[in-house]
């Protein structure tokens, strides 16, 4: 929000601009800024610094620049937003650091999805071309993702914005070929808090979802979906003990969920549970709990919560 730019600025914050309204606040705020400075003593400032957005087919930020799709709405809309480009980079006090895009479906190696790659690879190119020619440095460009950098190598001459290879995973999907080696950097593990065994007939975690066919041996584990282990796990899902898989049974809890280690004799409280991760010779990725969670391996990823202690090495 326009109001928060000050802050921005202050923090010494690079800022995104979509509208020549966005701009002008921009500029507001860098005069208001530079006024405050002034009034110390200090050396006036140097220009504000930003990053220009171009929507070439993603439809969530940036200026309309996505006129390879052949519609005279579509030129209209891209003549436009050309324009606007020109009149924010013809504002005082500010300074374009680069322009920018993002590409909706560059982890799409199906035709449909490389046609639309390119059709936005060219619409980047022929916008930021374009304001070059009319006198304007466009700065860094930046359109590369990772599926870009994976596939489109042409793309990542300017900034690259990695994203998910950064933990290691492929966007297209377990098992998809990649250039370079892509080895996943994290882990999330727990411990057992408990051990017990049980009869048959009893039912375990909420609504009763699961109810033991034989005597079974049931452990709990402390993680929940609080934390960002997903709900739809529940009765599908499994961790690792011991080198071996231990499914879970009953529903995941705010807190807890409960895991059937019948096929796990020598489990012990205090053991280590590795829900994401390698034990001995098993793996359970981010890509395998996304398809048990019907979902996808980023919300996985990022979901997990800053309620679980992060350790680096």
């Amino acid at each position: 929000p326009a109001e928060t730019f000050p802050f921005a600025l202050e923090a010494d914050l690079t800022l995104p601009i979509s509208s020549l309204a966005q701009a002008r606040a921009l500029a507001d705020a860098a005069r208001l800024i530079a006024a405050k400075k002034t009034a110390k003593g200090d050396a006036k400032p140097a220009p504000v610094p930003f990053f220009l957005v171009l929507d070439t087919g993603m439809g969530r930020i940036g200026l309309h620049a996505g006129a390879d799709f052949g519609t005279a709405a579509e030129t209209e809309l891209t003549e436009a937003a050309f324009r606007e480009a020109c009149a924010i980079l013809s504002l005082e006090g500010l300074k374009c650091e680069g322009i920018f895009s993002h590409l909706a479906d560059a982890d799409d190696r199906t035709e449909k999805g490389v046609a639309y790659t390119k059709r936005q690879l060219s619409a980047f190119r022929r916008f930021t071309d374009r304001l070059a020619a009319e006198g304007f440095d466009p700065g860094i460009l930046s359109i590369a993702n990772s599926g870009a950098i994976l596939d489109y190598p042409e793309t990542t001459d300017g900034l690259c914005r990695p994203g998910i290879i950064l933990y290691g995973y492929h966007p297209a999907g377990k098992g998809a070929e990649s250039p370079f080696p892509l080895i996943p950097v994290m882990s999330v593990r727990a411990r057992l808090t408990l051990v017990k065994t049980v009869p048959a007939g009893t039912a375990i975690g909420y609504g009763s979802t699961f109810v033991t066919d034989r005597e079974t041996v049931i452990g709990t584990v402390p993680v929940g979906y609080a934390d960002g282990y997903p709900r739809l796990l529940s009765n599908r899902g499994a961790v690792l003990i011991r080198g071996r898989k231990a499914p879970i049974v009953g529903n995941v809890c705010m807190d807890q969920f409960m895991i059937d280690l019948s096929g796990i004799p020598d489990a012990a409280e205090g053991d280590t549970v590795t829900l994401l991760g390698t034990d001995g010779g098993l793996s359970i990725t981010a890509d395998d709990i996304a398809s048990e969670a019907e979902t996808i391996s980023w919300e996985i990823l990022c979901g997990l919560g800053q309620r679980l202690e992060r350790i680096y090495r």
